[in-house]
């Protein structure tokens, strides 16, 4: 049966240097295959926190994602009164910029980072009354379902955070205009200084919060939303 180097009869001892284990058509023996009972899942955690502790494992800096503000559940009063308020005329959208000077809030370069090709068009709104000046993003319902909520958390932050230094308000809408999120600040908190040496478009001086990281701002997701999980 093609067996080689047989032991001998009579339960001598297996000696490598003498004998080797039977081999069929030049094929090994398989390898036996290990309980299911000896996985531990606890040892992926315990290597996943080992690696976390050494730093071997990357995480996204504060420089890729901005600091995630506090979630709240309920809808805000504050979404409610600035989508039913009265608004005055937009001043800025992302299909009209001005060729005649600033145009505050700039929220092109973080549409081209951080759009993921789910805006459709942002629209700004200003207002006498710092704490009614708001941003719209208005975006593709399909590819906000296909977000998963950490996505959908970095997509509002990453928006609201470059907004909140010009001192607005951000609104996260579907197509038709239905609220998905908002990122609200108490701007209350905090005085915006003027950029030196620079006016917008309409010759008027340009406000900024210089260190935004002072204000209490607030993130809401509509839970009602379908969505997927993590």
């Amino acid at each position: 049966m093609g067996y080689r180097n047989r032991p001998s009869p009579g339960g001598t001892p297996w000696d490598p240097h003498q004998h080797s284990w039977p081999v069929r058509h030049g094929k090994q023996p398989p390898l036996p295959l290990r309980s299911p009972q000896t996985h531990q899942p606890w040892g992926r955690w315990l290597l996943l926190s080992l690696l976390l502790g050494q730093g071997l494992l990357a995480i996204p800096s504060s420089a890729q994602v901005p600091q995630i503000p506090r979630a709240i559940i309920r809808v805000p009063d504050l979404v409610q009164r600035l989508l039913q308020g009265p608004r005055q005329p937009p001043a800025v959208s992302s299909s009209q910029p001005s060729q005649r000077g600033l145009t505050p809030p700039s929220l092109w370069w973080v549409d081209q980072q951080f759009g993921d090709q789910a805006l459709i068009k942002w629209v700004a709104y200003p207002s006498a009354n710092l704490a009614d000046q708001q941003v719209h993003l208005y975006l593709r319902p399909s590819t906000w379902r296909e977000m998963t909520y950490l996505k959908r958390y970095a997509f509002a932050t990453h928006f609201g955070a470059v907004a909140r230094t010009y001192g607005y308000q951000t609104l996260v809408l579907d197509n038709k205009g239905y609220p998905l999120g908002a990122y609200l600040c108490d701007f209350s908190q905090a005085t915006p200084r003027l950029v030196g040496g620079t006016q917008d478009y309409q010759q008027q001086p340009v406000l900024f919060f210089d260190q935004p990281e002072q204000l209490t701002c607030d993130l809401w997701l509509n839970p009602a939303y379908p969505r997927t999980a993590f």
